[in-house]
This record gives C-alpha cells, structure tokens and sequence, in this order.
C-alpha cells in the first residue's frame, strides 16, 4: 500500500491508498479544480480510483466528492446517515454512484479490508476507517473529539496512523476565538489537541508503528513545531519504540509513504 495525504486541515481534507495499480479516495474536502492539481502534483491519474470514502458530511472532508464522483464515475462508500447530511446537489452528484455501508461494516475493495468504525464529532455519523493488506495496516481517524475504546481497538497493530492534533490547548484558551466555538472544540465532539493525539498515540504504539501523520492542525490554534514538540518529546523520553511523526500541511502534498 501507498499513502499520500493530499492536504489536512479547517481548510480541506483529502488522503489517497494506492494498491495494486487503483486508487482510493479518503475524504474529498477540496473543490474539484484544486483535488485535480493535487492529483496532478502526485502523478495519480483520476481514472486510476476505484472508490471513494467519507468520513462525514461536513465540507473541509465533501467539498468535492460530488464533482469528483460524477466526473470521474468513482463508486462512493458512505454509510446513510451521512450520506442524508450532505448538501442536496451533492447527493444529486453522487445517486449514480452511491454504495451505503453501515458503520462497523468491513468492505474488500483493491484487494484492501477497509473497516468502518464509530468517533465522536458533530456531524450526523461519522466514521474512522482502518484499511489492512497482508500484514500491513493504515488507520484514518481525524475530526474526533474524544479518544474512545472503539478508536483505540481499531488503531491498534497499526503500521501508519493517521490521526488529528487539531489545536494546542494554551492556545486555544488564549485565543481570540468566542467562548462557544472554544468550547465546540475542545468538547468531546470537537476536535482532539496536541495532548489527546499523544495519549492516543502512547495508547496504540507498538513495534509495528511505523509513522504517525498528524493531521487537521489548526493555522489559529496550533502550530507544527509546537504539535511536534509536544507530542515527540513525550514519546522520545519514554525509552519505547518510537514512531516517525509526520505533519500534514494543509496547502502541501505529503510525501507519499510505502508500505
């Protein structure tokens, strides 16, 4: 498996598995013009996807999942409840297309078994998804609010995580955001900070851990040196297996990683 995280953050959000010469799409929070030039940077053909994923309605993870699909006639996996979430052109755009899963579901797709689970974020029924080939493992999980059992049992035995460390607390609180969107974000459907993603991230090393992509970093919030200092200092002084950590940017191209 390949991993290329296109762009995270309250701007857009969009990652890409490759698997035996196809293609899947993981969110699709970029306008159709902008996913086409990620694309284009990363040499990914759009004819080479054969699915799409949602994680949940809101627009920095569906923005072009419509365009995209109907374009391109990309199959898109979402479960219902999101699916009735999205906005009414976007369903229009994706009724050809559309394949609902209920959530715990596991699914086969390009030779990968892609499990759906359960996080907790304001949005209709969102979802994580781990995707396994042999014994290789990638987990997606961002936009969460608290870190729950169901995330960690399915982040477990991970290669490659990909989570989020959406804000640093100090800044947050110190911020010039209004009191109700400081506590939307920092509540247990809100978003996690740079301390949450290294609990989550100590709750679920091990030897097969081999990079952590944190994602959806707060431009307002947060900052890389701070997320990074934060979360690989800990790590590092703790004397066990340490992961690579690795910063989604949100106007930049990730490096791809190989599994």
């Amino acid at each position: 498996m390949r991993l290329t995280i296109l762009g995270s953050g309250s701007g857009g959000n969009a990652a890409v598995i490759q698997n035996n010469g196809s293609s899947i799409l993981v969110d699709s929070g970029f306008s159709y013009k902008l996913l086409n030039s990620k694309l284009k940077i990363c040499g990914i053909p759009p004819e080479s996807f054969s699915a799409m994923l949602i994680t949940h309605e809101h627009e920095d993870h569906a923005k072009g999942l419509g365009a995209f699909s109907r374009i391109h006639r990309v199959p898109v996996y979402i479960n219902e409840t999101t699916y009735k979430g999205l906005m009414r052109i976007t369903r229009k755009d994706i009724d050809a297309n559309v394949n609902f899963f209920e959530t715990g579901d596991v699914l086969d797709i390009n030779g990968i078994e892609i499990k759906s689970f359960p996080v907790l974020h304001d949005a209709a029924e969102p979802v994580g998804f781990s995707f396994t080939s042999g014994n290789k493992k990638i987990s997606y999980v961002t936009d969460i609010g608290s870190i729950t059992e169901q995330v960690v049992d399915n982040l477990k035995n991970s290669s490659v995580a990909v989570i989020e460390a959406n804000h640093d607390v100090e800044m947050l609180l110190n911020g010039f955001y209004p009191a109700f969107l400081k506590n939307r974000i920092k509540g247990p459907t809100g978003h996690l900070s740079n301390d949450d993603a290294l609990k989550l991230i100590q709750l679920i090393r091990c030897e097969e851990l081999q990079v952590v992509y944190l994602t959806h970093l707060s431009k307002k919030n947060n900052k890389p040196e701070v997320a990074y200092k934060k979360i690989f200092g800990p790590l590092a002084e703790s004397g066990k297996h340490v992961p690579e950590i690795r910063i989604a940017n949100q106007d930049e191209v990730s490096e791809p990683y190989n599994l």
